[in-house]
């Protein structure tokens, strides 16, 4: 977890400052899809983005370490 926050810093949705350390750590490729419970495939989101991108239809990948493309 740590390495996720000192990577991201904040959570990973566009315009959100919401600090690392209070966000959810989020599969980026879905456990269920086979994404793996690892720093790569980890991504820091605020609450109410994980929920925006888990009931909302956002879907996002990760372009390079701390970079993530919001679709």
């Amino acid at each position: 977890t740590e390495q996720i926050e000192l990577r991201d810093r904040t959570c990973v949705f566009p315009w959100c400052n919401r600090p690392a350390r209070g966000c959810d750590k989020d599969h980026v490729v879905p456990w269920e899809h086979g994404g793996p419970t690892s720093s790569d495939n980890l991504a820091a989101l605020c609450r109410r983005h994980h929920r925006l991108k888990t009931h909302g239809g956002w879907t996002y990948t990760r372009v390079e370490p701390g970079t993530y493309l919001w679709r």
